[in-house]
Formats: C-alpha cells, sequence, structure tokens
C-alpha cells in the first residue's frame, strides 16, 4: 500500500498540465485557418475540457463516497491525486487510464493500501498484516502475531495482537472459532483436540465454537479474560471424542484421577488428585478417584485406602455392596467375600467372584470362607454366607449343631459350640451343664458325646469333659478337682475308662493271679480283713498296726496251699512313709524309683512287692514272685467280671420281686467288698457295694446245706419294707441278695461275714 502523495508533487502537476491547455489554445485558431489559407465556415466550438477529480474513495460505477461508506463488495478503487477526467464519447469519463502519462495509480487492493482498507466500513489496516475485513478469505488470518477476526455478519473485522493478549481466548465469529493467544500467535481450535501450556497452566481444544477452548485456573487466578471457558478445580470439560477432562489444582488437565500404585509415594500428585476428586463431587478412596465420568464399569480395590470402587460407586471401608445381600464388604479398601461359591443361602453371588480389578488385572474380591474375621475383628463371615458383626465377640470358629436345625453351622468363639441358634459356652468346667440332642455337650469348641456320670460315692451325677473320665465332685473349684483321668484314683476310688472301681479291685485281681489249687480271696474293711487275717493266722497283731498305719484302704487276704498274702492299696504319699514302717517286715527301706505300674520287689528278700503308681503293697511272710504284665486288667473278666455279672443274671431270672428294688442289678462296680472261696468242687463268690443303702450278692455254688432255710428264718425275724433277705435255690446252687443300711432293721454290712468269711468250707 502507499500513502497520498504529498502536496509538491500535485502542484508540480497542475502546472504542467497548465502550460499544455494554454499553448493548445494558442495552436488552435491556426489549425482552424489552414495556416493562412483561404478562410471557409468555421467549425463547431470545443467542448469544455474535463474537471480535474480529487484523491478519494470511490464505489463500483465510478461514484465517489467517504472513507469507511463502502463495503467490500462494491468497492471499487481509491484515487490517491487529482486527476483530469478523461473525456469520451462526448463526456468525461473520471477514471485515469494507466496509459495516461504520468497519471497516478488507481489503488484496487485494500491488502496494499491502507488508504483504499480505510475505504471499507468494517475493515482494520496492520501496517504489517495488512488489511483485515475486505474479503472473507481474511476470516481467521493470522499474520506476524495478530489474528483478524471479523463477526458472524462480517459487518465489524479487527486486528487482534497476540502479544497484547498473552493467555487470553478470542472468538471469531465468521469461522465460529476460537483462538488461544501464547503471546507470539494464535492457535485456533477447529474440532481437533489439543493441549497447551500457556503460563503454567492448561488450555484444551474440546471441538469448535463458542467455550471450545478451556482454561484450568485450578485454585488461583485465570489468564483468560474475554471468550473461551474457564474452569477451577474439579470442574470438567469434553472434548469432542467425548472424552472429559478434570482440572486440578495444579492448572493441569488429567482424564484419570487414579494414582498408580507405582506412583503412590507421590505424595504432591496424591493431593491434586484427591482435591480434583472431591470438588468434583467423587469419592476418593486413597489413592485412587471412584468414579471418573470416562470409567465405564469402574471396580478396583484401593489396599489401606478408605475404600473402593464397585461399578462407578464408592464402597467405603466398613461397609456392604449393595445387592450382594451382605456378602461382599469393603474391609481398609479391600473387596472382601463370604463364602461366595457355597449355595446353601445366597444362590446369586457366586458369578462375581469373576470380576477383575482394573488396574491390576487381579481378582477383584478376595473369598473367604466361614468364620474368617476381617482384621480389625468387627465383621466375620457367617455360615448363612453373609457378613455379621462380631459385636467384640471372637467369632473365628466354626461348630456344627448336633442336632437337625434350620442353620445347621454357626461361628462362635474357639471353645464355644453352634446349638442351632447360638453359641454355647465350654461345657468342660461345668458338670451340671445339660447336653442337647443325643448327649452331646460343648467341650472345647466340639460337641462331644458325654454319658451321665456319678460320683465315687453315688450321691452325686453329672458329666465329664471325656467319656473316658470319672466325675469326683460337681462342685469342684476347676476341672481337675471334678473329673480325673482313668487311671488315677482318689483314695480307693480308681477311675477306669470313665467309670469307677477301685485299687482294692486291682490288689484283689493281681491276688488272684497268685492263687494254686484250693484258695480264699477276702477283701474288706480293716476291722473284718484284719479279723480274719487274725483268725486265719492266729497272729496278725504286727501286720496290721503297720497296714493301718500306712493310710490303707481296704484289706485283701489270699489264702492259698499253706501261704497267706496280704495286699492293700495306701493313700498316704510313699515319700512320707517312714523308714521305719518296712523294719516290721524284716526289711529297712523300698525303693521307690521304678513308676511303671509293676510290682517291684522292695529289696533281696522278695517279701513286700510296691506298686509305686498305684501306690500298693503285697506282703507275704515267705519269699513272693510277682510277674509284671502290660494289662493289670488282664483276667478280670475271667476271674472277677463274668462270675458276678452271672450272679446277678441268676438273680434277676430267679427272684421276682427283690427285697427292696432293683439297684442291685447296676450297684456292683468297683469290687472293693469281695469274696472268693473255692474248695474242691463248692465255690462260693460274693460282692457287697455302696455307701448308705448297700447291696450285698452271694451265689454258693454245689452245696448241700440249705443256705435258704437259714436266710429265711433270718429275713423272717428281722424283715421290714425298707430291707430283707432274699435266697433262691436252683440246683445245688443258692443264690441271695441281702438289701437295707444301717438305718434298717437288716444291715447288708453286718451280716456279711455271716454268709461269707465266717462259713467253713469242707
Amino acid at each position: 500500500m502507499k500513502d497520498i502523495t504529498n502536496t509538491t508533487k500535485i502542484s508540480r502537476f497542475h502546472a504542467v498540465i497548465g502550460l499544455a491547455v494554454f499553448i493548445s489554445l494558442l495552436l488552435l485558431p491556426i489549425a482552424q485557418s489552414g495556416g493562412g489559407g483561404k478562410s471557409k465556415s468555421s467549425p463547431p466550438p470545443p467542448p469544455p475540457p474535463c474537471p480535474w477529480e480529487s484523491p478519494g474513495c470511490f464505489k463500483l460505477g465510478g461514484q465517489k463516497v467517504a472513507l469507511r461508506e463502502t463495503v467490500p463488495k462494491d468497492f471499487d478503487y481509491y484515487l490517491p491525486e487529482n486527476t483530469r477526467c478523461d473525456s469520451k464519447a462526448g463526456g468525461c469519463a473520471c477514471y485515469a487510464k494507466p496509459a495516461n502519462p504520468g497519471a497516478p495509480p488507481l489503488q484496487k487492493n485494500p491488502d496494499e493500501s491502507s488508504a483504499a482498507c480505510a475505504c471499507i466500513d468494517v475493515a482494520d489496516w496492520n501496517t504489517k498484516a495488512q488489511c483485515c475485513g475486505d474479503d472473507e478469505l481474511d476470516c481467521g488470518r493470522v499474520n506476524t502475531g495478530v489474528l483478524c477476526s471479523i463477526d458472524s455478519n462480517f459487518e465489524q473485522s479487527q486486528w487482534i495482537s497476540s502479544s497484547a493478549n498473552f493467555g487470553d481466548i478470542r472468538y471469531v465469529g465468521c469461522d465460529n472459532s476460537e483462538y488461544l493467544s501464547d503471546g507470539i500467535t494464535w492457535f485456533k481450535c477447529d474440532n481437533t483436540f489439543w493441549k497447551r501450556t500457556i503460563d503454567k497452566r492448561e488450555y484444551i481444544c474440546t471441538g469448535s465454537g463458542r467455550e471450545s477452548i478451556v482454561e484450568c485456573c485450578g485454585d488461583g487466578s485465570c489468564k483468560s479474560r474475554v471468550d473461551g471457558k474457564r474452569l477451577s478445580t474439579g470442574q470438567s470439560a469434553t472434548d469432542s471424542n467425548n472424552k472429559t477432562h478434570y482440572c486440578r489444582p495444579d492448572k493441569k488437565f488429567v482424564t484419570d484421577l487414579d494414582v498408580p500404585d507405582s506412583l503412590t509415594s507421590d505424595r504432591a500428585l496424591l493431593t491434586n488428585n484427591k482435591a480434583t476428586c472431591e470438588k468434583a463431587g467423587l469419592k476418593w478412596t486413597g489413592t485412587k478417584c471412584c468414579s471418573e465420568a470416562d470409567d465405564f464399569e469402574e471396580y478396583y480395590n484401593d489396599k489401606d485406602g478408605t475404600g473402593g470402587c464397585w461399578n462407578k460407586e464408592a464402597v467405603i471401608s466398613i461397609d456392604f455392596v449393595e445387592g450382594t445381600e451382605d456378602s461382599v464388604a469393603n474391609f481398609n479398601g479391600m473387596f472382601q467375600g463370604c463364602a461366595l461359591e457355597k449355595i446353601k443361602y445366597n444362590t446369586n453371588n457366586d458369578n462375581l467372584l469373576n470380576l477383575v480389578d482394573q488396574h491390576t488385572s487381579e481378582p477383584l474380591i478376595e473369598n473367604h470362607e466361614y468364620c474368617f474375621n476381617d482384621p480389625e475383628k468387627n465383621y466375620f463371615c457367617s455360615y448363612s454366607e453373609k457378613w455379621q458383626p462380631t459385636d467384640g465377640s471372637d467369632r473365628t470358629h466354626l461348630s456344627f449343631a448336633p442336632i437337625l436345625v434350620q442353620q445347621q453351622g454357626g461361628c462362635c468363639a474357639q471353645e464355644e459350640c453352634w446349638n442351632g441358634e447360638n453359641c454355647v459356652e465350654n461345657q468342660k468346667s461345668n458338670p451340671l451343664a445339660q447336653p442337647i440332642g443325643n448327649n452331646s455337650r460343648c467341650i472345647d469348641g466340639e460337641w462331644t458325646n458325654s454319658l451321665i456320670k456319678t460320683s465315687p460315692d453315688g450321691t452325686s451325677s453329672g458329666f465329664c469333659p471325656d467319656s473316658s473320665q470319672c466325675l469326683l465332685n460337681i462342685f469342684g473349684k476347676d476341672e481337675s478337682s471334678q473329673c480325673i483321668e482313668s487311671g488315677d484314683y482318689v483314695a480307693d476310688n480308681y477311675c477306669e475308662n470313665g467309670k469307677w472301681s477301685s485299687r482294692t479291685k486291682l490288689v484283689s485281681l493281681k491276688l488272684l493271679k497268685m492263687k494254686s489249687g484250693d484258695y480264699t480271696l477276702f477283701c474288706d474293711s480293716k476291722e473284718n480283713a484284719l479279723n480274719t487275717l487274725q483268725y486265719q493266722t492266729g497272729s496278725s497283731e504286727i501286720v496290721a498296726n503297720v497296714l493301718v498305719n500306712l493310710q490303707t484302704n481296704n484289706f485283701c487276704v489270699l489264702k492259698t496251699g499253706s501261704s497267706i498274702i496280704v495286699g492293700a492299696s495306701i493313700n498316704k504319699e510313699l515319700e512320707e512313709v517312714p523308714a521305719s514302717s518296712f523294719d516290721i517286715f524284716g526289711i529297712t527301706e523300698c525303693d521307690f524309683e521304678e513308676n511303671d505300674d509293676q510290682y517291684h520287689a522292695c529289696d533281696s528278700s522278695n517279701k513286700v512287692w510296691l506298686n509305686k503308681k498305684l501306690k500298693s503293697l503285697i506282703y507275704s511272710a515267705i519269699p513272693l514272685s510277682i510277674q509284671s504284665e502290660q494289662d493289670p486288667l488282664a483276667s478280670f473278666e475271667e476271674l472277677i467280671s463274668n462270675p458276678i455279672k452271672g450272679l446277678i443274671d441268676s438273680l434277676k431270672r430267679l427272684i421276682a420281686k427283690p427285697p427292696f428294688d432293683e439297684s442291685y442289678i447296676k450297684g456292683i462296680k468297683k469290687f472293693d467288698k469281695l469274696y472268693i472261696s473255692q474248695q474242691g468242687s463248692r465255690f462260693i463268690i460274693a460282692s457287697m457295694e455302696g455307701k448308705n443303702f448297700k447291696n450285698a450278692v452271694i451265689e454258693y455254688r454245689n452245696f448241700e446245706t440249705d443256705v435258704c432255710s437259714f436266710v429265711d428264718q433270718f429275713n423272717q425275724a428281722k424283715k421290714d419294707s425298707y430291707s430283707g433277705v432274699s435266697c433262691k435255690k436252683e440246683g445245688n446252687n443258692y443264690y441271695v441278695l441281702a438289701q437295707g443300711s444301717q438305718f434298717t432293721s437288716i444291715n447288708p454290712e453286718q451280716i456279711w461275714p455271716d454268709l461269707t468269711s465266717k462259713l467253713r468250707l469242707k
């Protein structure tokens, strides 16, 4: 473009034109006269000269207009100097021909002349970028850092400087686009996504039209002022690909607010993403956000976080996943399943095990067996396949009810048992706790079959933890004082596989194994046994005194051939027995070292034998030889149990109506009072038992004497409603049953010696 010609050049031009006109006027008459020839008729006068045209703007058709009074489509040229109009066809054409010598050029291109650009009412001139708005191609043109902005109706246009609009956004209506300035140039947003950082903040192109360029202002101020869109922390914009971009506090755009596991140590990243997530109205779970708009059906665990994400819904610890019937919960950011593979109660949750953590590609749910407790022990996996509160109780032990109930299993404390409705406390230390179902009691967390047991004296009954134990005292302070193990004993009471027996029985059995030929075994109280011993030996004072001093239980005396062997169990601790106690046996000491439940000779005399474990002594005036045996109860059935059972069976068969009741049938158990005698073909076996009420059973085999006649006479004289003696004969055998107590007319204790040890078999 050129500026209008200066005044000096115009004046010179006008002078030349004036001189030319003057000369033409002088020569005109000569030309008309023919150079002095014969006069002819005069030609018509010439037309007046064309006028001069002053500089200015001209529309198509030669119409001159003022500055900014034409539009781009009507603009023709700009005349920079005064110019005479050219005559043509009897008129004047007011335009300069290029062929006219010295005629100034017409300025028809507004991009080359600021004056021509000024003719157009919507145009704007820039020295470097030239004219903006003179044609449609100028729309959105960027040149040397300036932007040609024309409105949508092409009625206004202007050059906008990039340097003066650093970080600003401008909307250009003519192409319906926004532009971003970086202070050097302009960037157009034309429906193709881009992201640019200007002045430590990010801008994105999200599409086209207004607000297609978006600035992330974060927690600070915004740079753009005019057009575009400005977002603060947590706000978002969606691009033409439907991808959502979130504005963070650090003025950066992100599409994913989840922090990868490899970057969880980056505290700044965690802080920025957390703030963005929460201000976006989403849930921050520790290192991840649930759930950004672009996350389709998002599932993830957030280990050690405040929760996890389940199908775009945050599940905070401790809470249950909706729709799973409480079978899935979140604990410390991790989803935990309760027996999801089971089908007893919940059959709709089996497919949940196929869900995958979208960040790790690992299974989403960690499935657990019944009675698993969460790390804080607040919830447990119940047998009903649901997470239920522990209420502060231990719920780690799976127990099954011993009876048929609706819910067969339950979670209890380690030492408790499930009864179908609730947990039952450990009954181990409660002998009075009753069983359920088929005699089942809760022992250390397991249902154990428990039969009722009686105390040694038979006065109380209760239960023990193990069937092999024996009930000692239902009011004992602890388990050890309530029940004792098989093989243990208290006084003469010996626990034998859950039933009370006696150490006296064991002594008697040991003596019976030493018999030979005719024999008599008598086990009874100190008084009766010692009297028998005195009767049989004529001198038993020394032996009796020693045995009493040792706190013995019932004595057993075996006479076999010419030998008399005495045995008894001791209640006194062996370590407390004075060495002098053994002097009477002719020994100075007794070795207590062996504790193998076998009899060992105290010294080389072999007269005194001791079973340390059983605390039992066997003595004879002559040396003895006692063999060791693996089973101390071997031959018991043969020598004692079966004969007594046969006797009782005979009594049941022969005596339809016992003197008092049928307690004798199960009343003979301990065999601590026993009489067995074999003399030729004659044989007697008898036993008596009971603390208060006593039962005595006796069999006389191969007897010619009428035993029943004697018994009947005695019975008729003293019988009452609560006691009596019955006798039945079968062949040459007699069977006697005596029942009573010290408070009845007949006391079996008193007649016991008369019916046993005082008899003479010949």
